[in-house]
Order: C-alpha cells, then sequence, then structure tokens
C-alpha cells in the first residue's frame, strides 16, 4: 500500500487554466433567459388562475340574484357561481402545492469528518489547488456509481460558497487512484463553474417544481376521485369533472413548461460537462480519461446486474454487508468478450435534446484529440485515501438498505459479502447445471414433483443401481425430443390462458387487439378455435412429457436413495448434510404440490383482473368488468389466504434472517389486502414471483445433489443428445462402486 507521503507527492506540478468555450457561454447567456421567463410564467399562471378565482367572487354576484325564481333557477345560480368558486380555489391549491414540498435527502449518503479521513480530506485540498478551485465545504460518500458536486439546499446557498462533493465508494472500489483523481478533478472543474453551477441549479428547482404538478398524485387527487365515484349527485359530478378538466389543462400546460426548461437545462449541462471534461483530462491525461470512461460504464453494468441480485437475497431478508464490493466482485467477473459488448453497447448510444450528459463516444474523441500527458501517475488502488476503507463500505451499505428499506432492514439481515457472493455464484452455476440433468429448463407450469418426501435406503443397491443407470441412459438419449417437449407444452398453456382472457373480455363486449391474445380475430369462434388448438398442442406435448417425467423422477429418486449406502457416503463430500438437506426439499416439494396444481388457475385470473383494471380504468362504467374485477379479486384473495394458511407449518427449506420461517411465510409475508388494490396487486406478483424462486432453487439443488451422486458411481453428466457417445455397458459397470 503506497504512503501518505508518496500519495500526497503524487500531485505535483500544474495544468493550464480552462478557458470557456463559446458554446458554454452561450449555455449560461440561455439560462439567464430561462432563469427570468420561466418562474415569472409560472407565478403569471398562478396569479391569473387566483385573479380569476377573485374576478367571479367580487364581479359576478348578480347570479344569486336567481334565488327568487324557484328551486331549478336556484341550482343553477349555485352551479354557476359557487362551483367556479370552488373548482378555481382547488386548482390554485393544486398548482401552489409543490412550491411548498422539501427535495428529499441522497439515500444512504455519510458525511465524512477530517480528523476520520485525514489523507482524503488533504489530497482534496491539494487536487483543488491545482485545478484552481474552491475547496468543498463537505464530503460525502453513498453507494452510486458516480460522483457529484453540488451546491448546498436552499436559496441562500445560492449566494455562497457551500459547495459539497459526493463520492460513491464503487468508485473508490474499482478505480485507481490516478482515475479516481481524474474524477475529482472533473467535479472540481464544476465547483469552479460558479455561475453555472447556480443557474442550473435555479432551473432544475423549477423544473422540479413543475415536475411535481404534472406527475405528482397525492391524497388531493384521490380525494378528487373519491368524490366523483362516490356522490351520485349530477352538481357533485359537475364540480368534481370540471375541477379534474382544470386541473388537466394547467397541467398539460405546464409540461409544454417543463420540456422548454428541460431543454435548456440538457444544453447547459451538457456544456459544463465537456468544460468539466477538460480539467479531468488536463490533470489524468487522455488515456486515463479513456480508460475511466470505460470503467465507469463497465462498473455502472454490474451495478444493474447486482440490483438483480438483491431481488433474490431480499426474498431470504439476506443482503451483503459491502454493497461496494458485492458490484465490485461482479465487475471483476466480467470476461474480456463481456467488456467489448459493454463498450460497443455504450459506444453506440446517441445524445438527445434533453440529455444531461453527452455521449461517451463525444468525450472520448475530445479527450483524445487534446492527447494530453497528465500530472498523475501512480497506480495504486483509490481506496488508499480512505482509513479503514472496509469499515467505512459497511457502514454506508447499512445507511443505503436503511434508506431503500426502512425499518424491516437491522444488522442481523447483513451477511458477509464474500460468503453472498460465493453462493450466488454457486447458484449461477447450479442453474446451468440443472438444465443438464434434466435435459430442459425449469418449466415453472409443469415443474418435476417428486412422489414422496422421503428418502429410504435401498433394500438392494445394485437393483437401485440398475434403475438409475437406466434412467440416466434414457433421460440422456432423449434430451432434444423432451426439450421440443416442454417449449410446446409451455406456449400451449401461454395460448390457452390467452384465449380464456380473450373470452372473458368478449363476453364483456370489450375489444382489444387479438395479436395481443394470439388470436386470428377478436371473435368468440377465434377464442374457440384457439383453445381447440392450445388443448391439442398441449396433448401432443404431455404424451412425450408424462413418458419423461415417469422416468426423470425415477433418476432422481434412486441417486438420492444411493446416498444412504456407504460406499458411495464414502465418495461423496459432506453425504450427510446433503441427504438431511435432500430430505427438506422433498418435503417442501411435495407440500406445494397442490399449490402448483393451481398455478395455470392461478395465472388465468390474474390475468383476466388485469385486463378488467385496464378495461374499467379507461371505462369506469362498465358493469360487467366490475363483476369480473370483484369475482377474480375475491377468487385469488381467498386462494392466497388458503395457500398461506395450509402452508403456515411447513418449514422453510433454505436459510433465512427470520427463525422459524415457514413457507406459507415465505411465499406471502402477509395476509393480502382488502382495501388497497395497489398492496393486493403487488401481492400477486410477490407471491408468484416466490413460488418459482422457491421451486428454482430446490429443484437446482436436488439437481447438484443428484448430479454428485451420479459421478460417484461412475456415471458421466448428462449431454445434449447430439452429444450422447456410445457407452460400452461393461466399461461403465467396472467403474461403479457398488
Amino acid at each position: 500500500m503506497a504512503s501518505r507521503e508518496t500519495v500526497l507527492n503524487a500531485l505535483r506540478g500544474e495544468i493550464a487554466p480552462v478557458q470557456r468555450s463559446p458554446a458554454y457561454l452561450l449555455g449560461i447567456a440561455l439560462a439567464a433567459v430561462i432563469m427570468l421567463l420561466l418562474p415569472l410564467l409560472y407565478l403569471a399562471l398562478v396569479a391569473g388562475a387566483a385573479y380569476g378565482v377573485y374576478y367571479h367572487a367580487t364581479h359576478n354576484v348578480w347570479l344569486l340574484d336567481a334565488v327568487g325564481g324557484g328551486r331549478g333557477r336556484i341550482y343553477v345560480a349555485l352551479v354557476a357561481y359557487i362551483g367556479p368558486l370552488l373548482v378555481g380555489g382547488v386548482l390554485v391549491l393544486f398548482m401552489i402545492k409543490p412550491l411548498f414540498a422539501r427535495s428529499l435527502p441522497s439515500p444512504g449518503s455519510l458525511a465524512l469528518k477530517r480528523d476520520e479521513q485525514p489523507l482524503l480530506f488533504d489530497y482534496v485540498d491539494r487536487l483543488c489547488e491545482i485545478v484552481r478551485a474552491p475547496q468543498p465545504r463537505s464530503i460525502h460518500v453513498d453507494c452510486s456509481v458516480n460522483a457529484s458536486a453540488s451546491l448546498g439546499s436552499g436559496l441562500r446557498n445560492l449566494f455562497r460558497r457551500d459547495l459539497r462533493l459526493t463520492v460513491g465508494l464503487p468508485l473508490v472500489s474499482g478505480l485507481t487512484l490516478s482515475e479516481l483523481t481524474g474524477v475529482l478533478a472533473h467535479e472540481f472543474g464544476h465547483f469552479s463553474q460558479g455561475v453555472g453551477m447556480r443557474f442550473t441549479a435555479i432551473i432544475g428547482g423549477v423544473q422540479n417544481w413543475f415536475d411535481r404538478v404534472i406527475h405528482e398524485r397525492d391524497e388531493w387527487d384521490q380525494w378528487l376521485l373519491e368524490v366523483h365515484e362516490r356522490y351520485d349527485f349530477w352538481y357533485v359530478a359537475l364540480f368534481s369533472f370540471a375541477t379534474r378538466f382544470c386541473v388537466w389543462v394547467s397541467r398539460l400546460i405546464l409540461r409544454l413548461l417543463s420540456l422548454v426548461g428541460a431543454l435548456f437545462v440538457g444544453f447547459l449541462s451538457r456544456r459544463m460537462e465537456f468544460d468539466a471534461d477538460r480539467y479531468e483530462i488536463r490533470v489524468g491525461g487522455s488515456q486515463t480519461f479513456v480508460s475511466t470512461t470505460n470503467k465507469l460504464g463497465q462498473l455502472g453494468f454490474a451495478a444493474r446486474m447486482v440490483e438483480y441480485r438483491l431481488d433474490e437475497f431480499w426474498r431470504n431478508r439476506i443482503l451483503p454487508d459491502d454493497y461496494p464490493a458485492l458490484i465490485r466482485s461482479e465487475y471483476d467477473q466480467f470476461s474480456a468478450k463481456a467488456r467489448d459488448e459493454i463498450q460497443e453497447l455504450l459506444g453506440g448510444q446517441r445524445g438527445g435534446w434533453f440529455d444531461t450528459h453527452p455521449p461517451d463516444r463525444q468525450r472520448i474523441h475530445a479527450a483524445e484529440r487534446q492527447a494530453e500527458p497528465g500530472i498523475i501517475e501512480l497506480k495504486a488502488s483509490a481506496s488508499v485515501l480512505f482509513t479503514h476503507f472496509g469499515q467505512l463500505c459497511r457502514r454506508v451499505t447499512f445507511l443505503y438498505f436503511k434508506a431503500m428499506l426502512g425499518d424491516e432492514v437491522d444488522r442481523r439481515n447483513l451477511k458477509p459479502t464474500r460468503e453472498l457472493r460465493a453462493e450466488a455464484d454457486a447458484a449461477q452455476a447450479e442453474s446451468a447445471a440443472v438444465e443438464v440433468y434434466l435435459g430442459h429448463a425449469p418449466c415453472p407450469t409443469r415443474p418435476l414433483l417428486p412422489e414422496t418426501d422421503g428418502v429410504p435406503a435401498p433394500a438392494a443397491p445394485k437393483k437401485t443401481l440398475a434403475v438409475l443407470r437406466e434412467a440416466h441412459r434414457r433421460v440422456s438419449g432423449a434430451r432434444q425430443k423432451v426439450e421440443k417437449a416442454y417449449a410446446r407444452y409451455d406456449q400451449a398453456v401461454r395460448r390457452r390462458v390467452h384465449a380464456a382472457v380473450a373470452e372473458t373480455c368478449i363476453k364483456a363486449k370489450v375489444v382489444l387487439d387479438p395479436k395481443d391474445f394470439d388470436l386470428s380475430a377478436w371473435t368468440s369462434a377465434a377464442v374457440v378455435d384457439a383453445q381447440r388448438k392450445a388443448s391439442y398442442e398441449r396433448s401432443l406435448a404431455e404424451k412425450v412429457i408424462v413418458a419423461y417425467e415417469k422416468v426423470a423422477r425415477k433418476r432422481l429418486a434412486s441417486a438420492l436413495q444411493l446416498l444412504n449406502v456407504p460406499e458411495v457416503q464414502q465418495r461423496v463430500q459432506g453425504a450427510e448434510h446433503l441427504l438431511a438437506e435432500a430430505k427438506r426439499l422433498l418435503t417442501a416439494l411435495v407440500a406445494l404440490r397442490e399449490v402448483f396444481a393451481e398455478i395455470v388457475d392461478f395465472r388465468t385470473n390474474v390475468l383476466e383482473l388485469m385486463a378488467a383494471l385496464q378495461v374499467l380504468s379507461k371505462n369506469a362504467e362498465n358493469g360487467t368488468m366490475q363483476s369480473i374485477c370483484n369475482a377474480r379479486m375475491d377468487h385469488l384473495r381467498a386462494f392466497l389466504k388458503q395457500v398461506r394458511e395450509s402452508m403456515r407449518s411447513e418449514p422453510y427449506p433454505f436459510p433465512h434472517a427470520r427463525a422459524n420461517m415457514t413457507i406459507g411465510q415465505y411465499l406471502l409475508e402477509l395476509p393480502p389486502s382488502e382495501n388497497d388494490l395497489g398492496l393486493f396487486l403487488n401481492a400477486l406478483g410477490t407471491f408468484e414471483d416466490n413460488l418459482y424462486a422457491l421451486y428454482d432453487r430446490a429443484i437446482r439443488r436436488l439437481a447438484t445433489i443428484a448430479t454428485a451422486v451420479e459421478t460417484a458411481v461412475g456415471l458421466e453428466p448428462s449431454k445434449r443428445a447430439t452429444d450422447v457417445r456410445a457407452v460400452d455397458p461393461e466399461a461403465e459397470r467396472s467403474k461403479l462402486p457398488i
């Protein structure tokens, strides 16, 4: 590890002052105009609406004179006078409420202290002197694959040098010191863009207001909708419709203003990025800039892949204790070919008018044209700047997950990243191996479930071995045929489900695109034809699948039974542990047999519900679809409750952060919501995802255990049908230990 003196002495020399480009100065001028116009237009719109309400209240009192002319004229007068006051008042409130909303803090950000990280602060001070930039008032770290320079929050900080530097720890973990120094120089380049940063902050703030007016949906919007649906009076409906229409029009106008603001913010921001790049290029050098840009893209890709893994981890309420290390380990797994493909993908991106950052290829070309050598060449890891870097990463990781998931996370959920990484790699290897073992990818609509949950010792081991050998041979020889049959079966099930959903919609006189449902036309006759073809395709596939499943179950059961034989146990590492694990997994899969028997019906009901909700979102008066929606929700809610109740005492077969976890709790942690539609729909998706994940993980482990047994008795791993070689039975028999 490089010493403190070596690190600080690496920053010696000076860089030529960076002159502002004409494009940057043009961006500042345009931003100044927009900074003045957008707030004025916004406030003028609010003032105009407020004045309209005031004018109506003070100048149209004469409408109330109609009170003496009968009940009908009273209603007209009240609607004509009181109605606009209510509609206008609600409209003004909707327009001004975003002005008082506070911005949210960055999730999982941690402010560093100089006495805890002295080398980092001294290094930053020296780098700021070299690039002639003001020093940051505070340095923060988080778990993003990014670094940023920003002003402190609040209007007063627009006129102060309250600069904040935020560094993502995955960058520190993945970059060299020279590369991170360039990134910091880029951010300090932004620090020197005092006017540009302030204009961007102001316009960005105005644009955030617009975005909230346009997109924010809260209790107020829900209240308007409930008024429209709950009270069946014509004057209430008229008030609701008029208010919602005015809000829609105002949001449409502001959407146009927001697009104008985004256009100019994007232009200025891109100029500022090119300008800041020149600081990075002069400090780190053109070649280092290229390598850093490429590496940032790859680290970003790795972070997105890690996000998918987090979903799998969190199913078991387990999370990595060092998130930056997990991203770095994912990055290290990339092959040279994968890195080239990522670079080709990122290099092919084209910039848009609203983009805040120019495309990587443009930035790289600009760096190569400048051909700067740079002033630092230290190849040490960027983590040398930090004291106790691993501890810091773990601390920020906990803050990040706490900010993302709230009180559900405590330190008991965290597991060493190295162990999680090993488990993830093992699971990935098992995913590839299970297809080899089964002869096809696991099919969730037709899972291979065992007939019994026991693993008895074979009464005649040699006979059991013979059964295993024969089953192994037959499965290996039928791979190609079985793989096609499962694909055919899955497609037939999908068509059958789509036809059922289409039939429901047609009965409700709802017209949709037949192509979305694999239909030739949107008619009952086309549905019947699709159902007939799907049933025929399914029956053909099942002729192959049923015969295969019988042999595959024998193969799996025979292999697991042989794990009880002492001669086999001696050849399988951890045999007793694997045998106990196999028993747990078989018990879980047998318990899920009835659940999987209903899975196609479950999926059909879910899709019918989603179709009904889609129709009702456009036509709330469709009584047939409303009845279908209610019936499907009742059916699905009852099904989820029944599954959760029946599985409440079945132990979950894998490690889980929660002690005594059951399958019922794993599939659905809480009972399905009775009142909240969003929570209910989320429960449907969670249940299906968790069910498939449990089956997939269980069958992977069983296939892995069975493969270990087959290897121990001398059987070669299954191969695709085209790879199956003729086997000499006598030669094979001589390898067997029994």
